[in-house]
């Protein structure tokens, strides 16, 4: 019996002496792999931290182009609507000058060759919106509104004159 206790004693002895063998040389080859990690990560790190830089470069310089084309867009079309703006207002103008002028030769021939009786009586068309101009509103009030609808026109002959609030 006591012959089997040393060999118990023995082999544990044994065991524990072999798996601190094999965790030293785990140890010491664990060491080397570290640092042949560390300089192969050190190296990718670098390569990696570059390529990072060079797509990053990449998109802000691609973001950059999109932005000024988008900036060029935009100006281009602001110009445009200005353009047609201007030339709306132009033609506008244009047409309110002829049928003022019209108007107004209108009424200086009718009272140049008749009578302020026959004015009542035969007055051409031109001078018609010429009387009903003295009638015409400042504004008409197109507001929404609860109820009814508010008729939004501008009377005849109050072009120039009357203009709608919205």
């Amino acid at each position: 019996m006591e012959n089997e206790r040393k060999k118990i004693i023995l082999i544990q002895i044994v065991a524990a002496v072999l798996a601190l063998l094999i965790l030293a040389l785990w140890i010491f080859n664990l060491k080397n792999v570290w640092r042949e990690e560390r300089r192969l990560s050190v190296t990718d790190d670098n390569q990696s931290w570059q390529n990072i830089k060079a797509d990053l470069s990449k998109t802000l310089t691609d973001l950059k182009t999109q932005l000024d084309q988008l900036n060029q867009n935009k100006q281009a079309q602001d110009q445009a609507k200005n353009n047609a703006f201007l030339n709306n207002l132009l033609e506008e103008t244009k047409k309110l000058a002829s049928t003022t002028a019209a108007t107004s030769t209108a009424t200086s021939t009718l009272t140049a060759t008749t009578t302020p009786s026959d004015a009542t009586t035969t007055l051409p068309a031109a001078t018609t919106t010429a009387v009903k101009r003295q009638d015409c509103p400042a504004y008409i009030d197109c507001m929404p509104s609860i109820g009814k609808a508010k008729p939004c026109r501008i009377p005849p002959g109050c072009e120039g004159i009357t203009q709608i609030a919205y």
